[in-house]
C-alpha cells in the first residue's frame, strides 16, 4: 500500500511542487483578546491544576483588569510578583448608603444631651452576615479606619516600603488549626520570626476561606515594613516553617506550605491591599468554622514605636470634642451621656440597646454613617390666660 502511494506521488509531480503564495490574499489581523477573557482563561488553567499544586487561595492568583495577567508559579510553592491587587477592590466594592439599616441589628445604643437624643447603629459583625460581611460594610470600613493610618504613616513619614506576605496552612494540617490555641501559636511564631529578621512592625489577619467563602482553608495575611526578598530567603523561611510544623505537631514528615509576597511604595496600592486583607472571607455560614472563629480576635497589630499622626490644631480640637455636642450658634459644649445598664453575665455595665420599633424615625437626622440625631420635642407652651368677660359682675346696660 505504501509503495502504491509513493508511485502515485512520483507520477503526479504537482504534489512535489512547493505551494505558491496567493496574490492579493492577506491574513486577517490578529485581534487582541480582552483582559477579562484572559483572566477567565488563566483562572481555568490554574484551577484545573489546583488540586495537585495546592493553589486554592485567591492570593496566588494575581488580578488586574486593564492588562494581561502575569502569573508566576513554581513547584516550590513560592510566588513573588509586584503588580497584583491594583484593581481587585474596584469591581467588588460598591459603596452603600450611609443611612442603611442592617438586617442583623438588634437596635441602636442611645445617648442624650439637654437638647437632642443620639442613636448609633449596632451590628452583629459576623463574617457570614449578608450585610456585615460585604465589601466596605460598616464593620469592614471600621477595621480599615483603625489599621490603614498606621501603615500609611510608615510609608509616608518614615519612607518605609510595605511588604505583603501570605502563608498558607498545608492541606493535611488544616483540621489541626480548628483550635484557637494552634492559630495563636502559628501567629506568635511568625511575629517573633519577623522581628528577628528585622520586620518589627505590621498587622496580621487570618483569612478563613478562599473565594468560595465556605471551605476551611486558613491562611495568614501580613502587612509589614519590608521590601524585596530574594527567593533563597523565602526558601529558607519555608524550610524553617516545615521544621516548626514537624516539631510542634509531632509529625514524621516535613509538610510544605505556599508563600506569596510582594511589596509597594504606593499609597493607593497599599490602600487596596488593606481593603483586601481586612475583608470578610467566611461569607457562607459553616457551623464547624463558627465554633473555631467565634469570639476570636482576628486582626492584631505587632511592634512598637509606630509613628504618631501629624495633626492640625483643628483635628486635635475635634478629637478632644468627640463625644460632645457643640451648639452651632453659641459654640457651647455638652457631653453626650450614653445610657447604660448592668449585665449580670458580664458583671459590668454595658450600653443599653433600644429596639428600632421604639425609635421615631420621622425626626432622625443623619450626622455620619450609622449615627443619627433626634431633637427633643419641647412640650407645648401654655396658652396665656385670656381675660374673659365676667358676665355676672359686668354691668349690662339695656339700650331700651
Amino acid at each position: 500500500m505504501q509503495n502504491n502511494t509513493k508511485n502515485f506521488i512520483n507520477q503526479n509531480p504537482i504534489f512535489l511542487e512547493k505551494p505558491k503564495k496567493l496574490e492579493g490574499f492577506t491574513l486577517p489581523e490578529r485581534r487582541e483578546i480582552p483582559a477579562q477573557l484572559l483572566q477567565i482563561k488563566q483562572f481555568k488553567k490554574v484551577s484545573s491544576r489546583a488540586p495537585e499544586a495546592g493553589l486554592s487561595y485567591p492570593e496566588l492568583l494575581p488580578q488586574t483588569d486593564n492588562r494581561t495577567k502575569k502569573l508566576s508559579h513554581s513547584e516550590e510553592g513560592i510566588v513573588n510578583e509586584e503588580n497584583e491587587f491594583e484593581h481587585y477592590i474596584k469591581g467588588k466594592a460598591p459603596r452603600e448608603n450611609p443611612d442603611k439599616i442592617y438586617k442583623c441589628t438588634k437596635g441602636m445604643i442611645w445617648g442624650q444631651t439637654t437638647k437632642n437624643n443620639y442613636f448609633r447603629l449596632v451590628t452583629c459583625g459576623k463574617e457570614w452576615c449578608s450585610d456585615c460581611g460585604a465589601f466596605h460594610s460598616y464593620p469592614h470600613d471600621r477595621r480599615i479606619a483603625k489599621v490603614f493610618p498606621r501603615l500609611e504613616r510608615l510609608l509616608v513619614q518614615e519612607q518605609k516600603s510595605i511588604q505583603y506576605l501570605v502563608i498558607t496552612i498545608p492541606y493535611k494540617l488544616r483540621e489541626l488549626f480548628r483550635d484557637q490555641e494552634n492559630l495563636n501559636k502559628f501567629r506568635i511564631y511568625w511575629r517573633r520570626k519577623l522581628k528577628r529578621e528585622g520586620n518589627e512592625r505590621g498587622i496580621m489577619r487570618w483569612h478563613w476561606c478562599g473565594e468560595d467563602g465556605h471551605k476551611w482553608a486558613p491562611h495568614l495575611n501580613i502587612l509589614m515594613e519590608g521590601g524585596y526578598m530574594e527567593r533563597s530567603e523565602l526558601k529558607q523561611w519555608r524550610k524553617d516553617l516545615a521544621h516548626w510544623f514537624k516539631s510542634e505537631f509531632k509529625l514524621n514528615y516535613l509538610p510544605s506550605s505556599n508563600f506569596y509576597t510582594s511589596y509597594t511604595n504606593d499609597t493607593v496600592k497599599l490602600k487596596h491591599w488593606t481593603n483586601y486583607v481586612l475583608r470578610a472571607t467566611q461569607t457562607i455560614w459553616n457551623p464547624q468554622n463558627e465554633e473555631t472563629i467565634s469570639k476570636y480576635k482576628n486582626t492584631t497589630v505587632f511592634g512598637e514605636n509606630w509613628p504618631k499622626a501629624i495633626e492640625t490644631e483643628e483635628e486635635i480640637l475635634q478629637k478632644k470634642l468627640s463625644g460632645f455636642e457643640i451648639d452651632p450658634v453659641t459654640g457651647d459644649q455638652e457631653k453626650i451621656i450614653w445610657a447604660k445598664k448592668y449585665c449580670e453575665k458580664r458583671d459590668r455595665y454595658v450600653n443599653e440597646i433600644m429596639p428600632l420599633k421604639l425609635i421615631k424615625t420621622d425626626f432622625l437626622k443623619l450626622i455620619s454613617r450609622g449615627f443619627w440625631q433626634e431633637p427633643k420635642l419641647k412640650p407645648p407652651e401654655p396658652i396665656p390666660d385670656q381675660q374673659t368677660p365676667n358676665l355676672i359682675f359686668e354691668e349690662i346696660i339695656c339700650p331700651f
